[in-house]
């Protein structure tokens, strides 16, 4: 079984993503893929998903998106990994 990959995206700057990463960490079962905004490289990602809004959440698996949230509510965060 594949497992699920999380693209958090977000930014240096961000005080609602500092705040948000380390608790992502209870979520040892997936695997989380930092991308930052400000980092060149990844602006492809910014585009191809037409990220707005910062903290957001790239939900995938094999590839296909799951779900995209953006915002920054733990609980709420993890009702949507539980419901996958």
């Amino acid at each position: 079984m594949s497992k699920i990959d999380i693209l958090y995206v977000s930014a240096k700057w961000c005080s609602p993503c500092k705040i948000l990463r380390p608790k992502m960490n209870k979520f040892s079962d997936f695997n989380i893929i930092d991308i930052d905004i400000d980092d060149d490289e990844n602006k492809k990602i910014i585009d191809t998903y037409d990220i707005k809004t910062i903290p957001t959440l790239i939900i995938k698996k094999d590839n296909d998106v799951l779900k995209v949230y953006s915002g920054s509510d733990i609980n709420e965060i993890e009702s949507i990994l539980n419901n996958l």
